[in-house]
């Protein structure tokens, strides 16, 4: 037997055993990070005794778990039950003041060295020249850019936050992290994937009202808990973001030469290119040669740069191992590398999944062996940073812009 329900405190609605259901109408829910819960429901497991309590609106009940989910699907569609702007917005109101949280961060001005947002002094040298701004201090983060939240949400907060953040902090805000890579990758549009991220987005959401109080649950938080579904629709969300429209604003900017009539010059400059049969925007073919020797100092391959620069000479191969590049060389009319290879790396242990199932992973500062082969052994970039509190690395392979 299953039921749906409505979560009282972010609006979302879930089909749960009725099991789970209490006398007094809360739902038993798994605590902290929770990847299988997908599993769990469908399988009508007994809930734990560590399970918390959430208070829920019952809908309707069904025999199966197929019509159940067809019930959810419908409940989330019904305006009566779906939850608003308004109805977000006004969640504290109904129920009163909020109890006092003890868990957000102190207001005081966080150190210099807390603050590095890449861990410790000077490793914004090894962000990647795909990125197009470096990364800033926290105590900057008032005028961060949306290429530097992407920058920080996506790669370097696994490592700045963890000086800054309590475990508990920490954890939550990995669920986030751990959701949108997913979301932004290639597998956002498999099912088995997209699920995933589904059950750890409302994870997050469930923890922020635990955790920061009921008036964290704004408009835009709540809107995670459908995110996923764009993802399912369309692809990875970099198909349904705004970023390459912004981005394009420089190409146009660059057409304009006079002082006037700068909408004319675009249009007559763009009617231009697509006269003379021309793409607007070519990719740079870059093959740069060092003076002193023969060797290569950098190369565009695939979508990035190949660079023997700290920073983007760490990458992902065929046989998912992290290499570092420090030499490329042409020989025989073919594009080689010599590289030193990593020891295997293991799981990041705070991640709310397997890490290594993404490819990230943690890193000994230790190479296994070095080599010399074709440079099609290169499958992906990495963003490689250091550990905190430790002589490890962090190895993320880089999403696809």
């Amino acid at each position: 037997m299953y039921r749906v329900v409505k979560f009282t405190s972010d609006g979302s609605v879930q089909l749960v055993p009725s099991t789970w259901i209490t006398k007094d109408s809360k739902c038993k829910w798994p605590p902290g990070p929770c990847t299988n819960i997908s599993s769990l429901i469908k399988n009508r497991k007994n809930p734990k005794t560590d399970w918390i309590k959430l208070p829920v609106k019952l809908y309707k009940s069904s025999d199966d778990y197929a019509t159940g989910k067809q019930l959810e699907e419908a409940a989330t569609r019904d305006p009566e039950l779906n939850s608003t702007d308004s109805e977000v917005s006004n969640l504290t109101k109904k129920r009163g003041k909020n109890p006092k949280v003890h868990n957000k961060l102190p207001t005081s001005p966080v150190s210099s060295s807390e603050a590095d947002i890449s861990g410790s002094s000077g490793d914004s040298e090894v962000i990647q020249g795909e990125f197009g701004r470096k990364p800033r201090s926290l105590k900057d983060i008032k005028r961060f850019k949306a290429t530097e939240f992407r920058l920080f949400l996506l790669y370097t907060s696994m490592t700045s936050l963890k000086n800054i953040l309590p475990v508990t902090l920490y954890n939550h805000f990995m669920l986030l992290q751990c959701s949108m890579y997913i979301l932004l990758s290639k597998s956002a549009s498999q099912s088995d994937w997209n699920q995933i991220a589904k059950d750890i987005l409302q994870q997050f959401v469930h923890g922020m009202v635990k955790l920061y109080g009921k008036k964290s649950v704004v408009y835009n938080v709540h809107g995670l808990l459908h995110i996923s579904n764009d993802a399912l629709n369309y692809g990875n969300l970099d198909n349904v973001s705004a970023f390459s429209f912004e981005n394009y604003m420089q190409f146009l900017k660059k057409l304009i030469r006079g002082q006037k009539l700068h909408l004319e010059q675009i249009v007559k400059r763009v009617s231009e290119f697509e006269l003379l049969g021309s793409n607007i925007k070519k990719l740079k073919l870059i093959r740069m040669y060092s003076k002193s020797s023969n060797s290569i100092i950098k190369i565009s391959y695939k979508n990035f740069i190949v660079s023997v620069k700290r920073g983007d000479n760490y990458f992902l191969t065929n046989t998912n191992n992290v290499i570092k590049v420090v030499k490329i060389f042409e020989q025989n009319e073919t594009i080689n590398i010599e590289y030193k290879k990593f020891t295997d790396g293991k799981p990041v242990r705070e991640y709310p999944i397997n890490s290594m199932l993404l490819g990230i992973r943690k890193l000994k500062r230790m190479y296994e062996f070095s080599g010399t082969c074709n440079i099609d052994i290169i499958r992906n970039k990495c963003v490689i940073l250091p550990y905190p509190k430790s002589k490890n690395l962090l190895a993320i392979p880089m999403l696809e812009e």
